[in-house]
C-alpha cells in the first residue's frame, strides 16, 4: 500500500475528528455516516474524487459508499453556487 498524500491525510484527519466528535455533528447529521462523508468532503474542496476515494478506503470503508456521498456533497456545493466542478471532482471556489 502506498504512502497517503498531504490531501489525503487531511481527509483521514478530518473524518477521525468528525468521527471523535459525533455528538457536534448529531443534530445535523443525526449521527449519519452518510452525512459525515459529505462534510468530510465539502471541508476538502481541493480533494479530487481519487484523492477521496483512497483515503477513506484506506480506512476501510464501502468504496461505493463514498463515491456516492462525495459526488452528493459536490453536487451541493455546486448547487449552492459556492465553486466550480473540475472533471477530478475538486471545485474552484468563487
Amino acid at each position: 500500500m502506498q504512502a497517503l498524500t498531504d490531501i489525503q491525510r487531511s481527509i483521514v484527519a478530518d473524518y477521525q475528528f468528525c468521527m471523535e466528535n459525533r455528538e457536534e455533528f448529531a443534530v445535523q447529521c443525526r449521527f449519519s455516516l452518510t452525512c459525515l462523508l459529505r462534510t468530510v468532503a465539502a471541508l476538502n474542496v481541493e480533494a479530487t474524487r481519487q484523492d477521496f476515494l483512497t483515503a477513506l478506503c484506506s480506512l476501510g470503508l464501502n468504496p461505493s459508499t463514498c463515491r456516492i456521498q462525495f459526488a452528493k456533497s459536490r453536487a451541493m456545493t455546486v448547487a449552492d453556487g459556492e465553486g466550480a466542478l473540475q472533471a477530478d471532482g475538486s471545485v474552484v471556489l468563487h
